[in-house]
Formats: C-alpha cells, structure tokens, sequence
C-alpha cells in the first residue's frame, strides 16, 4: 500500500511539474527557446467550402512555372528581406501552390508551415473591418452613404468630424492625417509611465499592450479625443490613413452590439470553418505556432511575439480596425475567395453580390481605392504587377504581407511574411519588389492558360 501511495504521489508530482513547465514554456518569448526545437512536422489544412486543392495540371497550369516563385522566396530570405513566409496561390477556387520557406526568426530553426499564423496588419483594414462593415451592411444595418453624426452623434457632436462621409472614409479621401504615434505620449524619460501602465491585469488595466503591459483602460477615450483634435484637410484628396477605421471599428460595435472581434467571429470565421484567423492569437493558440514581429526598443522594449505589431491597435487592447488580425495564408485566402465568390458560401449568402460589387469597385474619378480595398493604380505599376486586372483588388500590410484576388483571371494570391523581424526599418522585401514579382510570375503561368 506504501509503495502504490508513494508511486501515486510522484505520478501526480511529474503531472504537475509537466503542466507548470509546459506552460511556462509557451508563456516564454521566442528568444528564449532552447536550441533543440527543430522544424516542425508539415500539417495538411482540410479542403473547405470555398477552397480545395488540385494540381496545376488539372486546371491546364504547368506546375514547373511555379519554380520562379520558389526561387524569389528563397533568395528574399538569403538576401535577408524576412525569415521566412506564407505563399498560397488558387485558381478558381482550387489551391495549385501552397508552399512555406525560412523559419519563425533569423538564425532559429522554427521552420514555417501552414498551422502557423502572421500578424497581417493593414490587410486587417479588409479581411476585418471592411469584411465586418459588409456584413452589416448586408443586414441592413449599415450604409457607405451615411455621416459619422448618423452612427457616432455621442462622439463626434457637431464638431468638424461629423460631416465626414463613410465613403470618403473608407476611400482614404476624408482628409485624415496618415497616422498618429499615439503611444508616444504614454512614454516618460522614454520609458512607460507608470501611472498608465501596470505589469499584471488589475481593475481599470484591462488593455493587454504587450507581454506583462497592460494599459489604463480610459486611455482609449484619449486616443479617441486625440483623434477628434488632429487636423482635416480640406478637399476630396487621396491620402492613405488609418485614422477612419478607429471610427469603423466603433461604428461595427455600435451597430452589431457585439465587440468586432466577436462580431466577426460569430457572422463569419466561425460560419466559414475558419480556425486560423483572429484577433488576440494567445487567447486561441499557442505561442510557438504564432510567428514573432518586431524587438520593439521604442514603446513596449521587449521581442513582439503574440501580440499586434502596431502599437495604436496594441493600446487598444489588440482589436483595431487597421490592424489586430492575425492568419495564415489558408484562412485569408478563404476571405479573399469570398470575395472573389460575391459573398457566397456554399450554401451561405454572407455577403449579398451588390455589396461585394460595391465595396470592390473604384470609388472616386482620380482615386483608385475601392470601399476599404485598395485597387491597381492606373499604370498598374507599385503594388501590384502590371499583369492583374482592372477588376482586381486587395491589400498590404506593414509587416510584409499581401493578399490580392482577381475575379478576371480568378487568381487568389496570398503572400505573409514577418519582414519588421527584427526591425521595422528593413525594407528589402520592397526594395527587392519581392511580392510584386511573385504575383507577375503567377499571372504569367495562368495567362499561358487563358490564352490558349
């Protein structure tokens, strides 16, 4: 009996010893791994509703054209442009290249694969925000011919702000300010005000900034305030600014009557099968799967790793309109596949045609932004290569992310990478027109077809 009551109490002593180092192994930064961790096993993701799989072959693509894309991934992360990346190419719904390189950081031996998911950015602006407006305004719920005073009268009054259109808004021609380092005035000597910030969740310091930050929780009314302060210029001109989805975020929450992280999971990740996209990835995935962004040495000073890169969606608690959304290449496909599908599912209208039209298409003469989407330019030279269509559209992201769909040609083109790893001041990935030349080898593979 001694022996089974002592054998039972080192069972339940390496049971927790076990669950305690297991945790702490996940809640450890990625700097601090141990040199042993090796490349993970590859995961299959399912085939879903809008995505399955085939062979270049069998939509008429030969695959060996697709040897270029390898080639220009593999000398971007020689040339150290990122670490490594997401690359997923579909055609009429059917993925015919969906390939990973490099690793999680610099000089570790975390390779990628398609379970691990990237802090996309400014792709948010669409595959969150934009995605969320288009479902409400698909319930009715919601107009891109509205004011700010028609959702917003309690925040924005009759200052200068509200008689600001939503469609000039999401065109990126309000007359917004580009951006405003709102963590700036949070910093004392340089270092986070202590009046502001606590090292562990406490009552009224709720807005989780970073690992072991952890914000006021009023302070997203000084943001806002700040918002409503800073200058307008007058005129309908074009300048690209992250501003105007503060307000969207506020406006889905208000007519949804749901946080927009829920919102969003509940009218369309969830409906979609979708387990690889989201805000806030700790509190629905593991830290070795969640690839790392930024050191951060100016705001948070420590290795970004499972939280939002940007720092005004971080002080919002990691729900932004701009940025917050992480995914792998998988899941934002299906996103942009819905679009390319005008919002149907299977089964499922999620979006009605009209609204997807609508949002898609260009919205001012002189302006090539669509409702939230950004579009070619006229030259088709910059952020897209000068093969894609008119019709096509998409986004990118700060972090060295892109997704891009053409319903012309049916491509659905996905590109994620962690280029800010470990500075936001490396821009080989532009320099190098990495993204760029990766989608003119695409279309030039897919044109072979379509020209037959």
């Amino acid at each position: 009996m001694r022996k089974i009551l002592v054998s039972g109490l080192v069972l339940c002593l390496c049971i927790i010893s076990y669950g305690w180092m297991n945790s702490a192994c996940q809640n450890n930064d990625l700097l601090k791994y141990k040199s042993e961790k090796k490349a993970f096993p590859e995961v299959e993701l399912p085939d879903n509703v809008l995505l399955t799989k085939t062979s270049p072959e069998a939509l008429g693509i030969q695959a060996n054209d697709f040897n270029k894309v390898d080639q220009i991934a593999l000398n971007a992360i020689k040339a150290g442009a990122f670490p490594g990346c997401q690359i997923l190419v579909a055609v009429d719904g059917k993925i015919i290249y969906q390939k990973n390189f490099g690793t999680t950081m610099f000089g570790n031996n975390d390779s990628i694969r398609n379970d691990f998911v990237y802090d996309i950015a400014s792709v948010t602006k669409i595959a969150g925000s934009t995605l969320a407006l288009m479902r409400l305004q698909t319930l009715n719920l919601f107009s891109l011919d509205k004011q700010l005073k028609d959702y917003l009268p309690e925040l924005v009054g009759t200052g200068k702000f509200s008689n600001l259109l939503i469609r000039d808004m999401m065109a990126h021609q309000a007359g917004l300010v580009a951006w405003i380092p709102f963590y700036q005035k949070t910093l004392k000597n340089g270092k986070l005000a202590p009046e502001l910030y606590k090292t562990a969740k406490a009552n009224g310091y709720e807005n989780e900034v970073a690992k072991d930050v952890w914000l006021n929780s009023a302070y997203t009314d000084t943001i806002y305030q700040r918002l409503l302060a800073s200058s307008l210029t007058p005129g309908n001109h074009y300048e690209y600014s992250d501003l105007g989805y503060y307000f969207m975020k506020k406006i889905i929450e208000k007519q949804s009557n749901k946080s927009m992280d829920v919102f969003l999971q509940e009218e369309i990740y969830t409906k979609l099968g979708l387990n690889h996209i989201g805000y806030k990835p700790l509190t629905w995935y593991t830290l070795d799967k969640i690839v790392p962004t930024e050191n951060d040495k100016t705001f948070r000073v420590q290795q970004i790793h499972g939280y939002v890169h940007d720092p005004g969606a971080a002080m919002l608690g990691g729900v932004g309109g701009h940025a917050g959304l992480f995914a792998n290449a998988h899941d934002l496909a299906t996103i942009m596949q819905l679009f390319l599908n005008k919002g149907k599912a299977g089964s499922q209208q999620l979006l009605d045609e009209k609204v997807v039209e609508e949002f898609t298409r260009v919205q001012f003469k002189g302006n090539r932004r669509g409702a939230g989407f950004d579009k070619p330019t006229p030259s088709k030279k910059g952020q897209t290569c000068e093969l894609v269509s008119a019709e096509s559209f998409g986004h990118s992201g700060f972090t060295g992310t892109f997704a891009w769909a053409d319903p012309v040609y049916k491509i659905n083109y996905v590109f994620l990478s962690n280029r800010v790893c470990p500075s936001a001041e490396n821009w080989k990935i532009r320099d190098m027109n990495v993204r760029t030349n990766i989608q003119q080898v695409i279309y030039e593979a897919v044109m072979k077809r379509t020209n037959k």
